[in-house]
C-alpha cells in the first residue's frame, strides 16, 4: 500500500450527530483491581465510526469518545484497508506514525472495553459485513477480517518454508491396495473371541480374526488360547465383562521406492472393538514419519505433527541420527515391496534383516548400518538376530570383538568354522555366541539345543557358574526344567533360590559335593528349610559366600580363642564363634567389618585376626571390634561408624595388660606370622602414602589413610623384643 496515495483520500470528521451523542456519554468513574486500585472513566460507547470506499481501499477513521467530549471532530486513527491485494496498515494521529498493528493492538485508552453494544450504526455495520465478508459487526467485523488477512500472510511466510516439503511430499506414492487389510491381519497381532456366558460353558464364539462364529471350549474371561478355526493365539473375552477393548499400538513400516532411492514410511495403528459391536470394529491407521534415503543412503526425515502452532503437517525433521533407534521403534515390515527393492538393498543387508527377524526399524537399521558395516556383514552370514541385538545394544559390547583385523567373521568373533555353521543354523544372538564361546575356551561340548534353552531364558554361563563343577550344562538344563514344572517361577529365579540354598547349606555343614544335596529333589521345600533351620536367610548367604572363598575363617578362630581370649572385672576380649558372628558385629556397629572381604582373607591367612571388646555388664553387647596382628599388636579399634570414643581411654590399661597376657601362650610359630603382618602392614601403609589414598566418607573424611591406620596402632613391645 503506498502510503502517499492514502493519505489523498478525503478526511473523514465525526458528523455533528456523532458529536452530539458523544457530549451525551458522560463518563462514570469506575475502580479496578482487588489490593492496588486504580480508577478510570467509562463509556458507554468509547469510540465511533466512518468509512468511505475508494476503489479496492476502504478507509475507516475511528473517533474517540473522550476526545470529541473535549470539542474535537479529529479521527484518532485511520485504518486502510486494501481488499486487492489483501493488507492493512493504520495512522495513528495522537502519535503522528504509521502502524501495521491490528485494531486491537493499538494504543487505545486505559482500561477501555468493547464497549460497541447500546450505539449500534446499522449503516456502518452493513458496510463492514458486505465489503470485507465478515459475519461480526463494526470493530469485531474490521477485528475479523484483519486475523484472517494475518492468517493468510503467516502462511505465505510459512509457505517459502514449507513449500520444498510438500514438492518432495508429493512424489510418494500410494499405499499398496491391501494396506490396510495387512495392517490388519499382520500388523496388528492382537486377536480375541467373543463370546457369551451359558450354563455348561460356551460352545460358540466370535473370532476377531477369522470374523464369523468359531467352536470354543471351556473359556475363561481374558484367558489365552487358540483359535481351532485359524491357529491364532487369542484372549478369550466375555460379552458381559469385556467391555470396550481396545488393542495395544503397534508400529509398523511400509519400504518404497522413491526417486532413486527408498521411503521408509513408518505407521501406528491400534483396533477398538466397542461394546456391543465387537463384530464391527474400528480400525485406526496413522502415519507418524517418512524417512527418504537416496542411493547413498544419506537420509531426510519428516513427521506429521502441528507445525507453528498453525496447521497438522509434514515437517522436515533433518538427517536422521543414530540415537533416534536406540527408543526401540522396531515394528512389522510390509514385505510385498521389498523384492522390488532388492537391487536398491543389496549393499545394505536390511532385506536380509526383514526376513530374518519378526520385528525391525528399517531407518535405525540403514543409518547405523552406514557408520556399523558389521551389521551388514552379520545379516548377509544369516546372523540376523545378532545383527538385531547389535542393533539395539542388547548384551552387546564391540570391545569384545575384533571385525577390523580378523581375517574371517568366524575369527571375529572368536570361534571357528564349525561353530560358525552352528551359530548359523540357529540364527543365534549374542547369548548363543557367548555359550559358543564359552565351550570354546572350556574344551567342552555342549548340545545346541542347551545353548537355545539357556538363550531363550537369558541364561549366561555364569549364572550357572556355581554349579558348573559338579553338573554338565545339559544336566543344569534338565534340573531347571523339572524345578519349573514343580514351582512355576522363572528361571532366573530358581537358579537364585538354588545358588542360595548351597550358600546356606555350606554354613549348615552339609555335604554339598554330594548330589543328594546339591541336586535337592524339592529345591523350594530344601531352601525354605534351611532358612528356617539358620534364621536368617541372607546372614547365611553372605556367610556361606565367605566359607566358600575363605574356608579356613572358622578354623583359625576355633585355634586362636583359648590364646586371645582374656577379662577381668570390667572389659573381656572375646574371639568370635564363626563368619556369621563377625558379620553381625559389623552390622551392629555399623562399620565396614562385615561387608570388606579384607579382613577375612587376612584371617583365613593368619595375617591378623578380628576380636571382639565388651564391657563385663553387658558383654554380649557390641561395644569395639579389634584387629589385631598374630603377635599382639593391635592395628584397629573402632566401635559404631568407624568411630574412637572417649570411652576407650579407660579401656587402654586393659589392651596392654591382655597384650603382655597372651605372651604366655604365642609360639614361635606366631612370633613369625607376626613378623610377616607387620611387614605386609609397612608395605600397605607405604602404597597407601604413594597413591595418596584418603578417606572419603565419615568424621575422619580428607585425612590420609595410613595416618589414621598408623595412628591408630597399638603395637605389642613384650612381642617384638621375643622376634628380636
Amino acid at each position: 500500500m503506498k502510503k502517499t496515495l492514502l493519505i489523498k483520500l478525503p478526511d473523514l470528521k465525526a458528523t455533528t450527530e456523532m458529536m452530539r451523542n458523544a457530549e451525551k456519554d458522560v463518563p462514570v468513574r469506575k475502580a479496578s483491581g482487588y489490593y492496588c486500585k486504580t480508577h478510570y472513566d467509562e463509556y458507554k460507547k468509547y469510540f465511533h465510526f466512518r468509512a468511505i470506499k475508494d476503489g479496492n481501499i476502504i478507509k475507516i477513521s475511528v473517533f474517540l469518545t473522550e476526545i470529541m467530549r473535549a470539542g474535537s471532530s479529529k479521527a484518532a486513527y485511520d485504518i486502510y484497508l486494501d481488499k486487492e491485494n489483501r493488507d492493512f496498515i493504520t495512522f495513528d494521529h495522537k502519535h503522528n506514525k504509521w502502524s501495521n498493528a491490528k485494531i486491537d493492538m493499538l494504543p487505545w485508552p486505559k482500561d477501555w472495553h468493547y464497549a460497541d453494544k447500546k450505539y449500534k450504526d446499522k449503516k456502518f455495520d452493513d458496510f463492514i459485513s458486505k465489503e470485507l465478508d465478515v459475519k461480526a459487526n463494526g470493530y469485531f467485523g474490521i477485528l475479523e477480517w484483519q486475523q484472517r488477512i494475518r492468517a493468510e500472510q503467516l502462511k505465505e511466510r510459512h509457505r517459502k518454508e514449507t513449500a520444498p516439503w510438500d514438492e518432495v511430499m508429493s512424489k510418494v506414492k500410494q499405499k499398496p491396495g491391501d494396506w490396510e487389510k495387512w495392517v490388519d491381519k499382520c500388523g496388528i497381532d492382537e486377536n480375541f473371541i467373543f463370546y457369551r456366558y451359558q450354563r455348561g460353558g460356551a460352545t460358540k464364539g466370535y473370532c476377531s480374526w477369522c470374523e464369523k462364529e468359531v467352536d470354543i471350549r471351556n473359556p475363561r474371561h481374558n484367558g489365552v488360547g487358540v483359535c481351532r478355526n485359524c491357529g491364532h493365539k487369542i484372549v478369550f473375552k466375555s460379552y458381559g465383562k469385556a467391555g470396550t477393548v481396545q488393542t495395544e499400538r503397534k508400529t509398523m513400516y511400509l519400504v518404497q521406492r522413491y526417486g532413486d532411492g527408498i521411503i521408509v514410511r513408518q505407521f501406528e495403528a491400534y483396533k477398538k472393538y466397542r461394546t456391543g459391536e465387537y463384530e464391527k470394529p474400528e480400525l485406526s491407521v496413522y502415519e507418524v514419519r517418512r524417512t527418504i534415503f537416496d542411493k547413498e543412503f544419506n537420509g531426510k526425515a519428516y513427521y506429521y505433527g502441528l507445525y507453528k502452532q498453525t496447521e497438522t503437517r509434514w515437517i522436515y525433521n533433518g538427517t536422521p541420527r543414530r540415537g533416534y533407534y536406540f527408543h526401540s521403534y522396531a515394528g512389522k515390515v510390509y514385505k510385498r515391496t521389498i523384492p522390488s527393492l532388492k537391487n536398491l538393498l543389496s549393499r545394505t543387508g536390511l532385506t536380509e534383516m526383514i526376513y530374518g527377524v519378526p520385528v525391525i526399524d528399517p531407518e535405525g537399521f540403514l543409518v547405523y548400518q552406514k557408520e556399523t558395516p558389521q551389521l551388514e556383514r552379520l545379516a548377509k552370514a544369516g546372523l540376523t538376530r545378532l545383527a538385531y541385538e547389535m542393533l539395539y545394544g542388547h548384551h552387546f559390547d564391540f570391545d569384545d570383538f575384533d571385525f577390523d583385523n580378523a581375517k574371517s567373521l568366524a575369527k571375529a568373533l572368536k570361534i571357528d568354522r564349525f561353530r560358525m555353521q552352528r551359530l548359523r543354523n540357529h540364527n543365534g544372538g549374542k547369548l548363543f555366541l557367548d555359550w559358543l564361546n564359552f565351550e570354546k575356551i572350556g574344551n567342552k561340548s555342549i548340545d545346541d539345543m542347551v545353548i537355545e534353552w539357556f538363550s531363550k531364558q537369558d541364561i549366561r554361563p555364569e549364572h550357572i557358574s556355581f554349579i558348573a563343577d559338579r553338573m554338565s550344562e545339559k544336566q543344569v538344563k534338565n534340573y531347571l526344567v523339572r524345578q519349573q514344572e514343580e514351582i512355576k517361577m522363572p528361571v532366573k529365579e530358581i537358579i537364585s533360590m538354588w545358588e542360595d540354598y548351597l550358600k546356606m547349606a555350606i554354613r549348615a555343614k552339609m555335604n554339598v559335593n554330594d548330589a543328594i544335596v546339591y541336586r535337592a529333589k524339592k529345591l523350594r521345600l530344601r531352601h525354605d528349610e534351611l532358612v528356617e533351620r539358620l534364621g536368617s536367610k541372607n546372614l547365611a548367604i553372605r556367610a556361606g559366600e565367605i566359607a566358600t572363598n575363605f574356608p579356613d575363617v572358622d578354623t583359625v578362630c576355633d585355634q586362636i580363642r583359648s590364646k586371645y581370649e582374656y577379662e577381668n572385672d570390667v572389659y573381656a576380649i572375646m574371639v568370635p564363634r564363626n563368619i556369621e558372628a563377625i558379620i553381625e558385629e559389623g552390622e551392629a556397629l555399623h562399620h565396614c567389618i562385615d561387608r570388606s572381604d579384607k579382613y577375612f582373607e587376612r584371617i583365613n591367612n593368619r595375617e591378623s585376626f578380628i576380636l571382639f571388646l565388651r564391657k563385663k555388664e553387658d558383654i554380649k553387647k557390641p561395644w569395639y571390634t579389634l584387629e589385631v596382628e598374630p603377635g599382639g599388636t593391635i592395628r584397629q579399634k573402632r566401635t559404631e561408624y568407624d568411630r574412637q570414643n572417649d570411652d576407650l581411654k579407660d579401656a587402654k590399661i586393659f589392651l596392654k595388660a591382655w597384650q603382655e597376657h597372651i605372651q604366655k601362650n604365642i609360639t614361635d610359630e606366631d612370633i613369625r606370622l607376626a613378623e610377616e603382618s607387620k611387614n605386609l602392614r609397612i608395605r600397605e601403609f607405604e602404597e597407601m602414602r604413594k597413591n595418596n589414598i584418603k578417606i572419603s566418607h565419615g568424621h575422619l573424611s580428607g585425612h590420609l589413610l595410613a595416618d589414621v591406620l598408623e595412628t591408630d596402632l597399638m603395637e605389642n613391645v613384650a612381642a617384638s623384643r621375643r622376634a628380636m
